[in-house]
C-alpha cells in the first residue's frame, strides 16, 4: 500500500461517521491487512476462496432463476437487447481499429496469452471506447427505458481464441460478482466451470456467477468467443459498503483523499472538528517527506540535463503530479509526433515506481487504448536507482524497439511479428491522426 492502513482506517472510520453501517467494510479492510483469507472446501471442486470479503454474504455459484429475476433485474433487459450489443462489437471489430489487451500482471498466468479484453470501464469510464459503443453503455447505465442500471464497477468485451481456455483461479474478492452477455460463441463449445458446476455459452444469454469460487474456462470451437464481460457487486453489499470499498480502492490509489479527510501528514487529523491525539504520527510521514525530497531532485536535474526529445514536469501545484512529453524518435513510425503522459508518484517513490500513462493514443504492442505501457522497469525491475529521466529515455526506446515477445496488445505484436511494414504503416497513420 502507498498510504498508512492505520491512517486509511482512520479516514475511513472519519469520513463515514455518520453515513451508515461500514463494520463490514472496516473488518474486511483489517483482513487483507492481516492476511485473514475467506477459504472454504479447499481443494474440492467447490473451493472458494478471497483474500477480500465481507462477512455474511450469500455464496452461490451461480445466479439462476428466481434468484437472478429478483436480484439482477437488469439482465433480461440485456438480454432483449443482447443483438445492439453484438452489432456494434461487429461494425468495430470489421473497421480493425480496436487495441485487444492480454494480461500483464500476475492474472496472466492464469487468463494465458490468448484471452484479452477491451475495456470500457475500470471503476470510471473510458471515454474513447464509450465513443464506440454507445448503445451497449445506454443499455447498462439505464439510458434506455424499462432497463435498470447495472450496478458495474468495471466493464469490458472479452475474447477467448479457439482451442484455448483460462486454469482454474478465484478472483479473490466475494463481494463483487460476475456476468457474461454471450455475443459470439458456437453452441456447446465453449464452457466455463464454477465452483463444480458447467454452463455453456448462449449467445443472447445472461450469466451471473460468483468468481470467488475456483472457476475456469475453455472454448474448444474453431472461433473465438466474445462476451461482454461485466463486474458488478453483490446483492447483499449496501449502498453505503459499495461507496466505503470504492474510496478505499480510491484512496489506495491516491492517498491525497485521506488527507483531504484528515488533513496533510504529519499534522494532527481533524475529525469533527477536533483533533485526534492518537493519529499525531503515522508511519508514512517519513516516506512522504523522503518522495517529496527526490521528485525534487529529480525536477532540479531535468531542468539542468533534460533528456533527450523528452521533457517533464508537475502538471501543476502538485508534485506528485506531473505530464510529460516525448517526441516520436526519428526512426521509427512515430517520428513528426508529440506524444503526452500522465506521470502519478506513489508517496513511497523511489521504493515505488511512478505510474506513467499515455493520453495520446499511439499504435503499439506494449501500449494499450488506455496508456498502459509493460515495460519491465515500471513492475518487477524497477529500482530506486532508476529516475523518471531514465524511464522516459526507456519508453523512447521502446517506441524504437518494440518488444512483441512481451506484449499488451497482442493483435498489434502479431501484426509486427508477421507483417511488418503493415505494422509501421498503422502506427505511422496513428500518428499523424492522433499525435500531429
Amino acid at each position: 500500500m502507498s498510504v498508512s492502513g492505520d491512517r486509511l482506517e482512520a479516514a475511513l472510520a472519519a469520513k463515514f461517521a455518520t453515513a451508515g453501517d461500514i463494520s463490514r467494510v472496516t473488518a474486511s479492510f483489517r483482513a487483507v491487512r492481516t492476511g485473514d483469507t475467506l477459504h472454504i472446501n479447499a481443494g474440492r471442486p467447490n473451493e472458494q476462496r478471497a483474500e477480500s470479503h465481507l462477512v455474511g454474504l450469500d455464496a452461490i455459484p451461480f445466479h439462476e432463476g428466481a434468484l437472478r429475476e429478483s436480484a439482477h433485474p437488469w439482465a433480461a433487459g440485456l438480454e432483449a437487447h443482447w443483438t445492439d450489443v453484438r452489432e456494434e462489437l461487429a461494425a468495430a471489430l470489421a473497421a480493425d481499429q480496436l487495441e485487444w489487451a492480454a494480461a500483464c500482471r500476475e492474472e496472466a498466468t492464469a487468463y494465458g496469452p490468448e484471452w484479452s479484453t477491451l475495456v470500457l470501464q475500470d471503476r470510471t469510464w473510458h471515454a474513447g471506447n464509450v465513443a464506440r459503443f454507445p448503445k451497449t453503455v445506454a443499455l447498462l447505465t439505464g439510458g434506455l427505458d424499462g432497463v435498470p442500471p447495472v450496478p458495474t464497477v468495471e466493464v469490458f468485451f472479452a475474447r477467448q481464441a479457439p482451442g484455448s481456455g483460462i486454469a482454474a483461479h478465484t478472483d479473490g474478492c466475494n463481494f463483487i460478482l460476475t456476468s457474461h452477455l454471450a455475443l459470439m460463441a458456437e453452441p456447446d463449445k465453449a464452457y466455463i466451470d464454477v465452483g463444480g458446476e458447467r454452463r455453456f455459452w448462449e449467445e443472447g444469454k445472461v450469466m451471473v456467477f460468483d468468481t470467488s469460487y475456483v472457476h475456469s474456462t475453455m472454448n474448444t470451437s474453431e472461433d473465438s468467443r466474445y462476451v461482454l464481460l461485466l463486474r458488478l457487486w453483490h446483492p447483499g453489499v449496501t449502498e453505503v459498503e459499495r461507496e466505503a470499498l470504492g474510496w478505499i480502492f480510491a484512496a489506495l490509489e491516491d492517498p491525497a483523499l485521506v488527507d483531504e479527510v484528515l488533513g496533510p501528514v504529519g499534522l494532527p487529523p481533524v475529525v469533527g472538528g477536533v483533533p485526534s491525539p492518537s493519529a499525531m504520527a503515522w508511519d508514512l510521514g517519513t516516506l512522504w517527506t523522503m518522495a517529496l525530497k527526490r521528485i525534487t531532485k529529480e525536477l532540479q536535474d531535468l531542468g539542468r540535463d533534460p533528456p533527450s526529445n523528452c521533457s517533464a514536469g508537475p502538471a501543476g501545484d502538485d508534485l506528485f503530479h506531473w505530464q510529460a512529453t516525448i517526441m516520436g524518435p526519428p526512426d521509427s513510425p512515430y517520428t513528426g509526433g508529440v506524444y503526452f503522459l500522465n506521470i502519478n508518484f506513489p508517496t513511497d517513490y523511489p521504493f515505488k515506481p511512478p505510474k506513467i500513462q499515455f493520453t495520446t493514443r499511439i499504435y503499439h504492442p506494449n501500449i494499450n487504448s488506455n496508456g498502459s505501457i509493460c515495460l519491465d522497469i515500471l513492475r518487477d525491475q524497477w529500482s530506486p536507482a532508476l529516475t523518471v529521466s531514465k524511464v522516459l529515455l526507456s519508453i523512447c526506446s521502446l517506441l524504437t524497439d518494440p518488444n512483441p515477445d512481451d506484449p499488451l496488445v497482442p493483435d498489434i505484436a502479431q501484426m509486427y511479428k508477421s507483417n511488418r511494414s503493415r505494422y509501421e504503416e498503422t502506427a505511422r497513420e496513428w500518428t499523424r491522426k492522433f499525435a500531429t
